[in-house]
């Protein structure tokens, strides 16, 4: 019984930190692009810092990226939307916006596949033991 058990709870552990992902993603993409480090550099601070928290919460590296990927993405997405004041309709610039939005989510990525890194070394004790 607890075979059959475990996949399902690793599916909605995969799940959940998926949603949380892209939840986290449109919050602080929002938040920094109206609320709080409204166009400061300092922004990339907390974003950097989910990213590898979120890596840090994914099971192997493959799914970090994959986290990470979907993390940047809504992120770069939400934080353009929120800030958008142009003329045009917004259903004109998101093809530009989601463009964009690839390019945040290597960043993304790369935050997830280091917080993923770290948490790899460290159960290992390869950063312990120096």
């Amino acid at each position: 019984m607890s075979t059959s058990t475990a996949p399902s709870s690793r599916r909605t552990r995969a799940v959940l930190v998926l949603a949380s992902a892209a939840v986290a993603g449109g919050l602080l993409g929002w938040l920094c692009s109206t609320v709080i480090l409204v166009s400061s550099p300092l922004a990339l601070i907390p974003w950097a810092v989910a990213g590898v928290a979120l890596g840090w919460l994914a099971r192997s590296f493959g799914f970090a990226a994959l986290v990470g990927a979907v993390y940047g993405f809504v992120l770069g997405v939400a934080f353009m939307i929120g800030g958008y004041a142009g003329a045009a309709p917004l259903v004109a610039v998101l093809p530009a916006f989601a463009a964009l939005g690839l390019a945040a989510a290597v960043g993304g990525l790369v935050c997830s596949e280091l917080g993923a890194g770290v948490r790899r070394m460290l159960r290992r004790g390869t950063i312990a033991d120096r």
